[in-house]
């Protein structure tokens, strides 16, 4: 029991993949408080962005 027990510590293959995932963390909180930060004028972007559209799509042939 105490072979597998050290074995099991000395084990470093799910490693890497923990690392990405913390990486993978950090990067998406930071990505969301970004976007909080210009939430404002992304949807003002947005709103604009929809009205050119429905105009183009009223325009005649």
């Amino acid at each position: 029991m105490r072979t597998k027990f050290r074995l099991f510590l000395k084990d470093r293959s799910g490693a890497s993949a923990i690392e990405y995932a913390v990486i993978a963390g950090i990067v998406s909180v930071a990505g969301f408080g970004a976007l909080m930060q210009t939430g404002g004028s992304l949807q003002a972007l947005l709103d604009s962005v929809s009205l050119m559209l429905i105009n183009l799509s009223t325009l005649p042939l």
